[in-house]
């Protein structure tokens, strides 16, 4: 049948609606749609009617009633605000992980804020001093230097604030262009208000620390708080209180963040991740301490130095490892998800997939596609689409999905049946029907499946056909090969209950080389109403979902690298007045600037590589649990991601740590002396 082409599409509002998608969308007139010979007997096809509602019905209600009058009804419901529940779903996810990985940022900064702060307070021990002899209370001066430590966090919220919601506005033609569904840009209260509070929460939690410190240091050891290390402990109201910020930061975490359970375990494990750091930290300082002595001064003078009091071990390891864990965890996650999709396809997987092949096109089609040249491994099964509506007695949508596979009861699925079990399938459990079967019907399920639904042999299972409602026994289990590429039914019928039922056909077929472009040409002349999909194009269309996720997630974990970066370089600053000090002591006991610059390098190095491997231990198993417990794929340790991140990390240690050292050498020791 021909059609006069009137205009093209360029925007479908919808389209996200009905999922994935391989070919574009035609519209035509319904009253041609007959004479098209689309819609036979078996053919699969969707009816959508949209209502436009009176201002006044509530919408819920309605909804609730139609459900209730129409119980069994093979339509489903889909309202204004939950038009595209999967897409909502996986938007929903996305958002809160993006917003978690935002908050892993947040913490970098925090270890930040008390680097800064310990610095600030560290060059006002004379005033802290000077204070407490003229009658201040530990309490005036911890509440003096908090309202400034907030002042600044204020300046730096509404900072934050403007440059996070301008962004996405400058963002914007980039952005639309990557998203599902076009982008409504505003400033949006709640997002803004959650920044407000993580902001204002993670300050807190991390200035509490240095602050509660600095209160409790006699007058007489804060003017020495140069060459000594304040070891006193916090008192149990300061404990308090940073136990409540950090709940209060998990609290906020799981309340701004759809997915309540994955926040809650994620500001859990960063904050572990940043109590490990600081242990390695801490370990690393006492077992450097413990090192025999060696005979190279500058080695010698390098390891002391990550020992010393005011030393930079603790915060650099803290600052620039947590932002690289979350990389190298992000890395592995990445390279083992490319690696499933590409590396799980066999060396004969099929060059097409044809669907809606009709009954009386059957042998045709087989005959025809035989007969193409280099055409080889030709499999074509029966097609039908079914809705589970009960298991046992308990209807599908009350039945406990918590272990997963709730995707199997959500919407139609696709089913066939056979006679013999799938080459590729594995029984596992039961036994398969006799080729002459001929009783009540009988499925076998996917063993996976089955096993996160809690069903098993022997179990009934109630599916919508066509209208019609059929009850069916589990007979068995069956392992499924999905990376062959071949068809996998996660519901195989007996050959019997279904025979009579309308229903079309699927083929794959094998076309290597010039054979596939002449299967397609074939095939699609002598058969139109054949949809055939290439399996390269499915492939290429995965191959973009996973590159625009992994390209987010990796701008995600570079923001966070980013922060640990910054954060780096407050903490060599931080440790600016050591750094002149020794320097000078060194220069006046006889060492060169080579020296004390030889020295500072190894020590850099040292830090850079321990950094490196905390971090590829933390990554690697964060990396390990995402990929077996989450995704549910073999683990597979990447090397290359770990080298280059190793390689990263000892280098910019050294690339700040000169940066702080340089100017800390220039200092002439005459000036230091004068002033003491």
């Amino acid at each position: 049948m021909d059609f006069e082409l009137r205009a093209f599409i360029t925007n479908e509002p919808d389209r996200a609606n009905f999922g994935f998608e391989l070919g574009p969308a035609a519209i035509f007139d319904l009253g041609a749609l007959p004479q098209t010979g689309l819609i036979q007997p078996g053919s699969l096809v969707t009816y959508v009617y949209k209502l436009r509602m009176a201002p006044d019905i509530d919408i819920k209600a309605w909804e609730k009633e139609a459900r209730s009058t129409h119980d069994g009804a093979g339509w489903r419901i889909r309202t204004r605000d939950n038009s595209a529940p999967n897409i909502r779903r996986v938007i929903d996810q996305m958002g809160s992980f993006l917003t978690l990985v935002g908050l892993t940022a947040l913490l970098v900064g925090g270890v930040g804020v008390g680097n800064a702060v310990r610095a600030y307070l560290d060059r006002k021990s004379d005033t802290i001093a000077t204070l407490k002899v003229l009658g201040a209370t530990g309490w005036m001066i911890f509440a003096i230097y908090l309202v400034q430590v907030m002042a600044l966090a204020s300046i730096a919220v509404l900072a934050g604030l403007a440059i996070g919601a301008g962004l996405p506005f400058l963002l914007q033609d980039f952005i639309s262009d990557r998203l599902p569904v076009p982008p409504l840009f505003g400033f949006y209260a709640a997002p803004l208000f959650s920044a407000v509070i993580y902001g204002y929460l993670i300050t807190f939690a991390f200035a509490i620390w240095p602050l509660g410190r600095a209160r409790d240091i006699p007058a007489q050891r804060l003017f020495r708080t140069m060459v000594a290390d304040q070891a006193s402990r916090l008192r149990p109201v300061y404990l308090l209180m940073l136990v409540v910020s950090i709940v209060l930061i998990i609290a906020a975490g799981m309340l701004f963040s759809e997915e309540r359970l994955l926040a809650g375990g994620f500001i859990l494990a960063a904050g572990v991740s940043l109590l490990v750091l600081r242990g390695a930290g801490a370990l690393v300082a006492r077992l450097a301490a413990l090192v025999p002595r060696v005979h190279s001064p500058g080695l010698r003078l390098a390891i002391a130095n990550l020992h010393r009091p005011g030393a930079a071990t603790g915060p650099v390891v803290v600052s620039l490892g947590l932002g690289l864990t979350l990389f190298v965890m992000m890395a592995l996650v990445e390279g083992n998800m490319t690696r499933e999709v590409n590396g799980q396809i066999p060396q004969n997987a099929p060059a097409f997939f044809f669907v809606d092949i009709q009954p009386w096109q059957y042998d045709d089609f087989v005959s025809a596609a035989r007969d193409i040249p280099g055409v080889d491994g030709l499999e074509a099964v029966p097609s039908l689409r079914g809705t589970i509506t009960k298991i046992n007695e308990t209807p599908a949508e009350d039945w406990d999905t918590s272990e997963g596979s709730g995707w199997v009861l959500r919407g139609d699925r696709s089913l066939s049946y056979a006679v013999d079990l799938p080459e590729e399938n594995k029984l596992v459990a039961g036994e398969w029907w006799a080729a002459d079967y001929q009783g009540p019907p009988l499925i076998s399920f996917s063993a996976e499946e089955a096993r996160e639904l809690g069903i098993g042999v022997g179990d009934r299972m109630t599916l919508s056909i066509l209208g019609r409602e059929i009850e069916a026994e589990i007979a068995s289990l069956r392992e499924l090969e999905w990376g062959s590429l071949q068809f996998n039914f996660v519901i195989l019928f007996d050959p019997h209950t279904l025979k009579s039922a309308p229903h079309s056909y699927m083929a794959t077929l094998e076309a290597p080389g010039e054979a596939e472009a002449l299967a397609y040409r074939r095939l699609t002349d002598q058969f139109p109403n054949v949809t055939a999909v290439r399996i390269k194009d499915v492939l290429q269309s995965v191959s973009d979902i996973l590159g625009t996720v992994a390209a987010a997630v990796r701008a995600m974990a570079a923001v966070t690298i980013f922060a640990g970066i910054l954060v780096l370089a407050g903490a060599m600053a931080a440790g600016y007045r050591n750094r002149v000090y020794d320097s000078v002591v060194m220069k006046v006991l006889g060492a060169t600037r080579p020296n004390i610059l030889r020295a500072y390098i190894l020590e850099y190095i040292l830090l850079g590589s321990v950094t490196a491997f905390v971090a590829l231990l933390l990554g690697g198993f964060g990396g390990y649990l995402v990929i077996a417990y989450v995704l549910k794929i073999n683990f597979v340790l990447m090397l290359w991601p770990m080298v280059i991140i190793a390689v990263f990390s000892m280098a910019i240690t050294v690339i700040f740590g000169l940066f702080s050292t340089w100017s800390a050498l220039s200092v002439r020791p005459a000036r230091l002396l004068r002033a003491a």
